[in-house]
């Protein structure tokens, strides 16, 4: 969903608010990289393991994959105009917008990349019960 408010953002303040392409990208690739690391460090983190076991998973516990629904970009859609109208109005550049949205992105594609390679290493599955309790399905 991120990647998705990214490029919308980008477009926009391209298009909408004619910020020059340098400016856009440089400043978004910044913001990626430095919002990126700040939310991997505060938030993405948690749910990958930091040891080669984990308790395993309850017995009667169920497996439920969840699928954040598309509407949910749709509501996003005048919060992500109004940040870069604010952007544009105080002069914060590509760094803020689409930067910060392209940072969550990317901290969560980070995110999946750790939690696979523990996979593989160890055998299991990462299971989280929502509330940063991590276990391991066999």
């Amino acid at each position: 969903m991120q990647s998705v408010m990214a490029a919308f953002l980008t477009l926009v303040v391209l298009f909408v608010f004619d910020w020059p392409l340098v400016e856009v990208l440089g400043g978004g690739a910044a913001g990626a990289v430095i919002w990126g690391g700040l939310i991997y460090l505060i938030e993405v983190s948690d749910e990958v393991p930091d040891a080669e076991t984990l308790p395993l998973a309850p017995r009667d516990a169920e497996i439920q994959r969840q699928v954040r629904p598309s509407w949910r970009v749709l509501v996003l859609i005048p919060v992500g105009l109004g940040l870069a109208w604010l952007a544009d109005h105080w002069d914060f550049g590509g760094f803020f917008v689409p930067g910060q949205f392209a940072g969550y992105a990317a901290a969560n594609v980070a995110g999946v990349f750790a939690v696979a390679g523990w996979e593989r290493r160890t055998g299991g599955e990462v299971l989280s019960d929502g509330r940063e309790s991590l276990y391991v399905s066999r």
